[in-house]
């Protein structure tokens, strides 16, 4: 392997040098200039050629962490730990990046981010795309009933976290957040706030979670808005290694959801999420998902049993770019009689979209992701048949 790095001295390794078993030699050479170096970029790129000569050896690993660290990249440095711990190979060296992760909180146990987003959608008011409800009663038309209007709304937010190492990668994580969404129309806009406190354990082949959370949102502008919601609950998540490049991932809530302002639509929650993830050759990554879902309220009309199956899929396009796509389908099905109705109400929710995201746009310091998915939601009751196209523009922020 050729090495073009200028030593200290001027000198540049030479390219045999590896291929005359000077591995070893080459390595602490290449660790030094890392550890010495004052221009931040020569320094990485020793360390990350000593890390390519010596996988296993910690210790370049660990330095070009710090190097993230110390040049206020603290998600970088982390990113990076967490990778080395799920790497198979790496696993011998696997509680000593957990230690080193525990450090950096300790170093820093605050974190700060924030988002923007630009929402287009062609149905911004979220109506029935029918124009008449045919009940026993008769015909009634629906107010705004097949009046898609399309609009464009943003929403911009601000996160923050602080972790409590607990030791050899177990931690405690509260996080809080508060977000505006801004839209044309006075009852669409709102403000949302979130908290949460979580217990989390990662490793080289299981993490897990548990915590709760509580989060609110209200429609500042429109008094006693039927959307306003508060909900609180708990959640656990458990995620493990199947074979090499296969993960499963099991997830649950239960929640409680009171809607301030109508609540005949208040009641419990429970869901739980399965997926199945695959690394395949050439950066190709596919996905399985499975949903189950119960929901409780007042009225028994409004409760349903759900399910869903999502199945989804990312390549590397170019070294820069990456494409996802994916498509899904949910049915929900109503316990009783709809108002009016001799029977109970039946969904079926299509969707399919596209995602793509290139690491070299930076717009304002951050990389955008863009995503757009079609909708269709046709029900035996035709105030909730529905159709949207809907995209996102984002930018993510991590200080």
């Amino acid at each position: 392997m050729a090495v073009a790095l200028l030593l200290g001295v001027g000198q540049p390794v030479s390219a045999g040098a590896e291929k005359r078993g000077d591995r070893a030699e080459l390595y602490h050479r290449l660790v030094r200039i890392g550890r010495e170096a004052e221009d931040p970029r020569q320094a990485a790129q020793a360390l990350a050629t000593a890390a390519r000569i010596d996988p296993k050896n910690a210790q370049a690993h660990l330095l070009l962490a710090e190097l993230f660290f110390q040049a206020g990249q603290t998600r970088r440095a982390e990113t990076y730990l967490r990778g080395l711990i799920k790497q198979p190979g790496q696993r011998e060296n696997a509680d000593v990046y957990l230690q080193a992760l525990d450090r950096l909180a300790l170093r820093q146990p605050v974190l700060l981010s924030g988002s923007f987003v630009l929402r287009p959608t062609s149905n911004v008011n979220n109506v029935s795309s029918e124009r008449h409800f045919d009940t026993l009663l008769g015909r009634f038309n629906i107010s705004e009933g097949g009046a898609e209007e399309f609009g464009i709304g943003a929403e911009v937010g601000g996160n923050l976290s602080y972790r409590l190492p607990l030791g050899t990668g177990r931690s405690l994580v509260f996080g809080g957040g508060l977000s505006r969404g801004l839209y044309k129309h006075d009852r669409l806009r709102f403000w949302r706030a979130r908290l949460s406190a979580d217990l989390k354990q990662i490793g080289p082949s299981q993490d897990w979670r548990l915590g709760i959370f509580a989060s609110r949102k209200r429609y500042s502008d429109i008094p006693d808005s039927s959307a306003e919601v508060l909900r609180y609950g708990v959640r656990a998540n458990f995620s493990t290694d199947l074979t090499a490049g296969r993960r499963f991932n099991l997830g649950a809530v239960v929640e409680q959801r009171d809607y301030l302002n109508t609540p005949t639509f208040s009641g419990p929650v429970l869901s739980l999420n399965g997926s199945f993830r695959t690394i395949h050759s050439k950066g190709r990554v596919s996905t399985l998902g499975l949903r189950l879902e119960r929901r409780n309220t007042e009225l028994d009309y409004h409760r349903y049993w759900g399910v869903g199956v999502q199945l989804g899929g990312e390549t590397k396009v170019t070294d820069h770019l990456r494409m996802g796509l994916n498509a899904g389908l949910t049915i929900r099905q109503y316990d009783a009689h709809f108002a009016a109705l001799d029977y109970a109400r039946r969904d079926r929710v299509w969707t399919v979209g596209l995602s793509a995201i290139h690491r070299k746009i930076s717009v304002f310091g951050a990389t955008p992701k863009v995503s757009c998915s079609y909708e269709r939601q046709r029900s035996n009751v035709a105030l909730y048949s529905r159709e949207t196209t809907a995209c996102e523009l984002g930018w993510f922020y991590q200080f």
